[in-house]
């Protein structure tokens, strides 16, 4: 028949959890999870009982792919610049600086990291660098786990 058992349900999935029943007559089991976040990552464990009973237990792993990257320009006198990519995602990314050659100059960028409440990682890249103002810099965001970037 299929049937949620919510006395044991953890206050955080209410409303935002469900059986799929459709094809348990199949021998499937569909759990949706709706507004997934970074907290609902973990091990989730699904028992059957028919006569007897029967589990299997699954690792949910929840990424947050950086997708907005915020730019900011400003000058500091002498033909020095200092460039900023701010963007947010999960896990960790890594930043990249290349010129218009795209030559790693990484090497003279700040990064830093921080996390908020809903676990994401605000990324923050400075680049200060001496150059015309004609001159073009890309930001990437590497996330290795993801195996994906996005740049600005």
């Amino acid at each position: 028949k299929g049937k949620e058992d919510f006395k044991s349900q953890h206050s955080d999935f209410r409303g935002r959890i469900k059986l799929l029943k459709e094809n348990l007559s199949l021998g499937q089991s569909l759990l949706q999870i709706t507004g997934v976040k970074l907290r609902d990552a973990g091990l989730y464990r699904c028992v059957i009982g028919y006569g007897g009973a029967d589990y299997k237990t699954i690792n949910l792993k929840v990424k947050a792919p950086y997708r907005t990257i915020t730019q900011g320009v400003v000058s500091i006198g002498d033909n020095k610049w200092r460039l900023t990519c701010q963007s947010e995602g999960y896990p960790q990314a890594e930043v990249i600086w290349q010129n218009r050659e795209y030559e790693d100059v990484t090497d003279k960028a700040n990064t830093s990291y921080e996390t908020g409440s809903d676990q994401l990682y605000r990324v923050t890249s400075t680049l200060t660098i001496k150059s015309r103002i004609d001159e073009i810099f890309y930001c990437i965001f590497w996330n290795k786990e993801l195996q994906e970037n996005t740049s600005a």
